[in-house]
């Protein structure tokens, strides 16, 4: 198509080219993007800088968010915030690439295919939904990759606990299927493609919650180990 030849938006058009070549024989070079009203292409733009924009600044953003609360933190609570800053920023760029390489492929296949099937074809798309689609489904993979470090980070303050975790599982379950529809496109496929890896990230915090609640109980009992016997009163 003339997009993706141009170049212009090659780079957000790449998973959808890969997708539709692995549903349809016939449309090799991807869908065309179609400007369906006046403001369409203006309204792409806008798009395109504005996700593209929280996207980049996300790590500055959650720099300020802890620089505002660092004030009233202890010094070792100041420290894990530091830490869960800087893991913050790095896991977010992994959802959105997480997002790009590999899930973007799958819902936008899926799509195509289904779209096939009901002989509609999709070899065509309203360019502003296209985008949009994109931008909001690795925006919100990103911020989905948050979730491990929010509530390991809540661990270490003592806000949440390992056995808190564990019943707040079957909850977690709805919650999160809830968090998917709000931080996804509004079909099933992306939502459920977010909830997966949710679950999995819950489950893993859970494990780490677990880790480290066993190596406190060990240290709390090896100091009282160590400790010397009360002296009995006179």
């Amino acid at each position: 198509t003339p997009a993706v030849e141009d170049g212009k938006l090659q780079l957000l058009l790449q998973p959808d080219t890969n997708a539709i070549a692995g549903s349809d024989t016939s449309t090799r070079a991807g869908p065309e993007l179609k400007a369906m009203g006046p403001l369409s292409a203006f309204m792409v733009a806008l798009q395109m800088a504005f996700y593209g924009g929280i996207m980049v600044s996300s790590p500055f953003i959650l720099f300020f968010v802890g620089q505002f609360v660092f004030p009233a933190l202890r010094h070792k609570e100041k420290k894990y915030l530091h830490r869960s800053v800087l893991v913050g920023g790095f896991l977010f760029f992994c959802g959105v690439a997480f997002c790009y390489l590999l899930l973007m492929k799958i819902a936008l296949s899926t799509s195509a295919l289904f779209a096939n099937w009901l002989e509609f074809g999709a070899d065509v798309w309203r360019a502003e939904d296209y985008i949009s689609f994109v931008c909001k489904f690795m925006l919100g993979m990103g911020i989905a990759f948050e979730l491990p470090v929010v509530i390991l980070l809540m661990v270490r303050i003592g806000v949440l606990d390992y056995k808190k975790l564990s019943k707040f599982r079957i909850y977690w379950v709805v919650i999160n299927l809830v968090l998917a529809s709000v931080l996804t496109p509004p079909d099933v496929v992306t939502q459920v493609l977010m909830a997966l890896p949710m679950q999995f990230f819950y489950e893993c915090s859970v494990f780490i919650a677990w880790i480290w609640y066993r190596r406190d109980k060990k240290k709390e009992a090896a100091e009282a180990a160590a400790a010397p016997p009360d002296e009995p009163e006179k």
